[in-house]
């Protein structure tokens, strides 16, 4: 019976902190794939950005040479 009662005491004081590191690993996963898809998206806009003012600055150039 003292072999059950070390194992049980060993399962509780290293069972807890082994659930809880599981635990948090899944939620730092979760919101580091949505902080990787929010990074993504801002990408894509910079990108559209960039392409609009490449845009707007061969119309601008486009109506100097008009003038």
């Amino acid at each position: 019976m003292n072999g059950t009662n070390e194992w049980l005491n060993l399962l509780s004081n290293v069972g807890f902190p082994i659930v809880m590191a599981g635990y948090l690993m899944l939620q730092f996963e979760k919101r580091i794939q949505s902080l990787e898809e929010t990074i993504r998206q801002l990408h894509e806009q910079l990108d559209d950005q960039e392409e609009m003012v490449k845009r707007i600055d061969q119309y601008m150039g486009f109506l100097e040479r008009r003038h």
